[in-house]
């Protein structure tokens, strides 16, 4: 006869990975519904022509590409084997857009609490953008779920420093630096908050940091070129920074502002950096918690909108 009462129990104790699974699940369906609709558009299109072809065709048309080239080398083996379809293209990306719900879990667990990891997954397996981009044959689902490891093993470092921690969280900062240039963003991020809130196991953080930008060097005469030449992105018009700087501070004060004036855009800089600072100051005075918890509430910003 069935025990209800033990059944209950294990349900009980495995609540949170029960909780978890569903979560995840939802945002599997989410992301796999209609993975092949609509068809193919334009960036996807640049995907396809960069992978039909042998590896080194594919090495070579990345030669004159705004991307670094790991993305490409794996798909190119992945469509190897299942092809070309819209379906098959994407797939990869929906994967990891999915398992991107599951580390964000983690990294707010290991942050915050388990409510909060339950939280955040659930957050990001309905987002809108998360959704788009698993929809998107392009590599950013991948370089998300590459970010938020990368992270997980850094504040797991600075928290219980160990060899092994170190060694994963180079190997992930590596990958993602070589699946896109923004990559670049994240470690100097991250190299701000060692810095700044910790100085820890100072000589194997500088050393691992090291290592990461050395294991670039294959790839760095082709970065600088594309960078410098502004490769594959000559569709995008040359930036009135002073009227981005405008709208940035319109956004974050509702204050509406005119014409920009000689300086203004330097002014409207400074007022945000000190803005900034100043709202780090107050976390970290009211929270007088483990350096970890206090740039918690600026963790969002690390959903980047492509």
């Amino acid at each position: 006869m069935l025990n209800y009462l033990q059944i209950f129990t294990w349900i009980k104790k495995k609540e949170n990975v029960i909780f978890l699974f569903l979560i995840t699940a939802l945002g599997f369906f989410l992301r796999i519904y209609r993975l092949d609709y609509p068809c193919l558009w334009y960036d996807e299109l640049c995907t396809f022509f960069r992978l039909n072809g042998d590896m080194a065709h594919t090495l070579g048309t990345l030669k004159i590409s705004p991307f670094p080239p790991l993305y490409y080398i794996l798909m190119n083996i992945w469509c190897k084997i299942f092809g070309f379809s819209e379906f098959s293209l994407r797939f990869p990306s929906m994967l990891f857009s999915t398992l991107s719900v599951i580390s964000i879990y983690f990294l707010a667990k290991h942050l915050f609490s388990e409510r909060v990891g339950m939280i955040s997954a659930l957050l990001l397996s309905v987002s809108t953008y998360s959704i788009n981009y698993a929809h998107d044959a392009k590599m950013y689902a991948i370089t998300w779920f590459l970010c938020i490891i990368s992270f997980i093993y850094f504040f797991k470092f600075v928290n219980n420093p160990n060899r092994k921690t170190l060694v994963l969280y180079g190997i992930f900062s590596c990958t993602t630096i070589y699946t896109m240039y923004l990559g670049f963003l994240f470690l100097i991020v991250q190299n701000i908050l060692f810095f700044s809130l910790y100085r820890g196991k100072l000589k194997p953080w500088i050393t691992t940091n090291i290592l990461i930008l050395l294991s670039y060097i294959p790839w760095c005469y082709y970065a600088i070129y594309n960078m410098a030449n502004a490769s594959g992105i000559d569709w995008i018009k040359s930036t009135n920074y002073s009227k981005f700087f405008q709208r940035f501070f319109q956004y974050i004060s509702g204050i509406g502002i005119g014409d920009s004036v000689p300086g203004e855009s330097w002014l409207l800089i400074f007022l945000v950096v000190m803005a900034f600072i100043f709202s780090i100051y107050m976390v970290i005075k009211k929270n007088k918690t483990s350096a970890s918890k206090t740039i918690l509430p600026f963790l969002p910003g690390l959903y980047f909108p492509f």
